[in-house]
């Protein structure tokens, strides 16, 4: 897998193929002298992680064994702990608190376990981890998109021949470290979703990485399928489509039209609906006031001449105070005995 230098990568050239050249001076011989070491490889009746480790311990092999689990509490009393390698175990799960207190650890190797998932915050607390090895578990299917976010100091990453479809290569990238990455061996997705994988900078042709699925790419080399499926990931529009969009485009803008225009036609005759009911109303009104107002007019009329009559005679003195009209008996006393019952009438009529 190749290997490109610090400038190359921060031009977003990934680094594919592993360089493990970092991992010969973690090894345990290669130490300073006086660190406390502990290999305890192969041993077939260890089937659990070792109890009273002396808690100095600056690196631990314990592979080649059968253990089953790294339980927290053990582990994180080794807060010294540099070089950790559990390879060929049968590890199904780490758990978020397994390396809460290896701030310390640089290398690790978990590769030939079963484990099956990766969570986002497994490695988080491993601030000085350089390289990690997790190769060769069949059931390994799914790594967390932020599983390396937290590990800045990261320089090598080992996932091959696993059972990953997809990475997030976008998140990779941003490790600042981060100098070699090992995909290989694993049955890749070569669908849009898995896209910036192909991209050609991030892929090496030379290397043994082929698509898993969907059926027609299975078994083609990443390096292969790029520009295929870049291709059929950003498709360009056909004249077909763009025929499509025209008629579709025309029949909204004729609905929006003929809406418009019907809309308006109902305004326009409701309009002139409500102007002609008024005028009607109007008309009404006029003709029902016109009746009433003759009666009026009639009594207005005797009421005047009754007054001129009372006013010609002696000691006639009228008062009208509103509606009401007063007559003083002198001017009663001189009417005629056939206007007595017109006049008391026409009073009570004012009243």
């Amino acid at each position: 897998l190749s290997l490109v230098s610090g400038p190359v990568y921060k031009s977003r050239a990934l680094i594919q193929r592993a360089d493990f050249s970092l991992a010969d001076g973690m090894k345990p011989n290669n130490l300073p002298c006086g660190e406390v070491n502990r290999d305890l490889t192969g041993l077939p009746h260890l089937t659990t992680f070792p109890v009273n480790l002396p808690l100095a311990t600056r690196q631990l092999i314990i592979s080649n064994n059968r253990i089953v689990e790294l339980p927290p509490l053990a582990l994180n009393y080794l807060s010294d702990l540099v070089y950790l390698d559990c390879s060929n175990n049968s590890l199904t799960e780490i758990s978020e608190s397994t390396f809460g207190n290896l701030r310390k650890l640089a290398y690790l190797d978990l590769s030939f376990n079963t484990l099956t998932r990766i969570e986002d915050r497994t490695f988080g607390p491993l601030a000085s981890l350089v390289m990690l090895r997790m190769t060769d578990n069949p059931g390994l299917s799914e790594i967390h998109p932020d599983a390396f976010a937290e590990n800045a100091a990261l320089q090598v990453l080992d996932v091959s021949r696993n059972n990953l479809t997809v990475v997030n290569i976008t998140s990779l990238i941003a490790l600042p470290a981060l100098r070699s990455v090992g995909l290989s061996g694993n049955p890749w997705s070569c669908e849009c979703d898995n896209e910036d994988l192909f991209a050609p900078s991030n892929i090496d042709p030379s290397l043994f990485t082929v698509c898993g699925s969907p059926a027609d790419m299975q078994g083609r080399r990443l390096g292969e399928v790029g520009i295929q499926l870049r291709t059929l990931c950003h498709q360009t529009l056909g004249s077909w489509d763009y025929l499509f969009f025209v008629v579709i485009g025309f029949v909204i803008f004729a609905a929006g039209t003929v809406s418009a225009w019907v809309m308006g036609v109902i305004m326009v005759l409701y309009e002139r609906y409500i102007k002609k009911k008024d005028e009607q109303l109007d008309v009404d009104d006029d003709e029902e006031g016109g009746e009433a107002s003759r009666p009026s007019r009639a009594r207005s009329e005797t009421r005047n001449v009754f007054l001129l009559m009372c006013s010609g005679l002696p000691g006639g003195v009228t008062h009208t105070v509103g509606a009401v009209v007063e007559v003083h008996s002198a001017c009663i006393n001189h009417i005629c005995k056939y206007m007595t019952l017109y006049v008391v009438d026409f009073c009570v009529r004012f009243e």
